[in-house]
């Protein structure tokens, strides 16, 4: 079975994981968080791989009440993706989002 995210965000929760971080829940990218370094080292995710990563945190919310660590940790990759993939621009994330929103499983 193919992993649902890409290398680098691999990476990002293996560094999470080594630093002792709390565990993301999320079933489809199990990624540990560090409420304080996540937006540091989603800077350093490659912007495919986070959009990967936004897309999955859409597709979990959308079917349970993600916890407050969880939540968290979707808002900072969020923020990073408006920035970086965006230019800061929340309309043009919006209809990425339209165009790409994945399905429930």
């Amino acid at each position: 079975m193919r992993h649902p995210l890409p290398g680098s965000a691999r990476v990002a929760a293996a560094l999470f994981c080594l630093a002792g971080a709390r565990c993301l829940a999320l079933p489809s990218m199990p990624l540990c968080v560090d409420p304080d370094q996540a937006a540091t080292v989603f800077q350093r995710v490659a912007v495919p791989d986070l959009k990967a990563l936004y897309l999955a945190c859409v597709r979990e919310s959308s079917e349970r009440r993600l916890s407050t660590e969880e939540a968290a940790h979707c808002a900072n990759a969020a923020d990073v993706l408006k920035v970086r993939a965006f230019g800061g621009d929340f309309d043009a994330m919006i209809g990425w989002l339209r165009l790409n929103k994945p399905r429930p499983r």
